[in-house]
């Protein structure tokens, strides 16, 4: 276990390619999937015609140089297709960038009850709140432990098992067979 004094964090350089990668690589020892940024072929061809949307934001915890957390947000891109059919891209770019989808979160299991995930999650909402993001919502999964609970005593409101965060009236939940709970919160300007 780290001393807590002796965690540095910092937002992840979305053009430093090597950090990114070990982020991500970090990230799937807990997810198992491509987490800090989303291929950017993928976000090219979802936002066709909108521009101007948020760059992803991923804090980090790193003692002795290691990563030993990091959480991700970033513009909810499976929105953008069904958003654009309902609403002008105007009013869609505008839904798209007052909320941020968080993404993933983890911490290594060593440094977990140090402070270190909320401080992450203190410094993503920092920044997405700098992006123009009024709320952020997410999915806590449920496995191997429910993960819901932290989000809670940061003050995000826990929704229940079927709910769904509506954005721009849009439902954002996750796909039948996912064991978690989803969560948001309004973000407060300080």
């Amino acid at each position: 276990m780290t001393d807590p004094h002796e965690v540095q964090f910092e937002l992840l350089d979305n053009a430093d390619l090597d950090a990114n990668i070990e982020v991500n690589v970090f990230l799937r020892r807990f997810h198992g999937t491509q987490a800090a940024v989303p291929p950017p072929a993928i976000v090219r061809e979802l936002v066709q015609g909108l521009q101007g949307l948020p760059d992803p934001v991923t804090s980090v915890a790193r003692a002795g140089g290691d990563v030993v957390g990091a959480a991700t947000a970033w513009t909810p891109v499976m929105l953008i297709k069904p958003l654009l059919h309902l609403k002008d891209p105007m009013s869609a770019r505008k839904v798209l960038t007052r909320w941020r989808l968080f993404s993933h979160m983890a911490v290594a299991p060593e440094q977990r009850g140090l402070g270190i995930g909320r401080e992450l999650v203190r410094l993503l909402e920092a920044e997405c709140r700098r992006g123009g993001a009024v709320a952020m919502f997410g999915f806590a999964e449920d496995l191997p432990e429910p993960s819901w609970p932290f989000y809670e005593r940061l003050g995000y409101r826990i929704l229940g098992r079927g709910e769904t965060t509506l954005i721009g009236g849009i439902p954002s939940g996750q796909g039948p067979g996912r064991a978690g709970r989803g969560f948001d919160r309004r973000l407060t300007v300080h």
